[in-house]
């Protein structure tokens, strides 16, 4: 049985309230729901919908969540190729979600904590409480040269203002590359000062992002599971320009040791190893 996870550019995550119904009914109306919310027709991306909290509109009830869509080809085709392998697809399932799911059972359910994990050349962060995601925003790797300034959240009218929780979400499709930056290893990339303190600034402003619009469930605690991104200088960047504690996530119910030289060690998860872990125990 194969778990397969998705992480990348290409997944928009948005806020949507709807009526309450059953779950059977909401699969078949989300692609209607979805109108408006998309960069292009519904029926070309795998929908989901993740319920976070019933509120009450003028005597009815709404279901509030995120929407979840990701491309359907490059999902199908991957698909297509464990199949073709003589493997079995047991699941598809958005690789931020499944590490939340699968470290949460540390964390008091009752606390608001940032996720911030690296995966397949990206950063995400997701603001949760408990086992319940409510905000994900993933950030691109890219080189920064010391001479571009760095891109204040709430100014960016990609992200849409504030009362938009997750229009900030998991891709920019309007935000044009910088010719200066280019796709990198995490390694790289926070080698590079610049860089690192773009991801940082980035980081600290969606948690403050978040923090304004949810006042009644500000995030008090970052998270970083994965051996990268606990790292110095990083990990007391992140912490100076926050303002809220960093706990490391790093040991893992799976050890894994390379032949050889390996920086694994008591157990500690790589950066590699976060998002197939976390997939493999949802799925065992």
């Amino acid at each position: 049985r194969v778990a397969l996870g998705v992480s990348n550019g290409q997944i928009f995550v948005r806020t949507l309230s709807i009526p309450k119904m059953p779950e059977s009914k909401l699969r078949l109306a989300l692609p209607e729901l979805a109108v408006g919310l998309l960069p292009r027709a519904a029926e070309e991306f795998i929908l989901d919908f993740y319920p976070i909290r019933e509120v009450d509109s003028g005597g009815n009830v709404l279901i509030e969540g995120l929407l979840v869509a990701a491309e359907k080809q490059p999902v199908e085709n991957l698909v297509a190729a464990v199949e073709l392998a003589g493997l079995k697809v047991n699941s598809v399932d958005l690789v931020p979600f499944a590490v939340l799911r699968h470290f949460v059972s540390k964390e008091d359910p009752n606390t608001t904590f940032a996720l911030v994990q690296v995966a397949g050349g990206v950063v995400t962060v997701i603001a949760a409480i408990g086992s319940v995601p409510l905000f994900i925003r993933v950030i691109p790797l890219t080189l920064q040269v010391e001479s571009e300034p760095l891109r204040n959240l709430e100014e960016d009218e990609t992200h849409g203002g504030v009362s938009d929780l997750a229009a900030v979400s998991i891709n920019e499709p309007n935000k044009k590359p910088v010719s200066a930056n280019k796709a990198v290893r995490t390694s790289q990339f926070l080698d590079s000062q610049a860089s690192r303190r773009r991801l940082v600034r980035e980081i600290s402003d969606t948690i403050r992002y978040f923090n304004q619009a949810e006042p009644n469930l500000p995030i008090s605690l970052i998270l970083l599971p994965g051996v990268t991104l606990n790292q110095e200088p990083f990990p007391a960047d992140l912490a100076d320009a926050s303002g809220l504690e960093l706990r490391p996530v790093l040991e893992s119910p799976v050890v894994y040791k390379k032949r050889g030289a390996s920086k694994l060690e008591n157990g500690e998860i790589s950066d590699e190893l976060v998002a197939a872990v976390a997939l493999a125990t949802w799925v065992l």
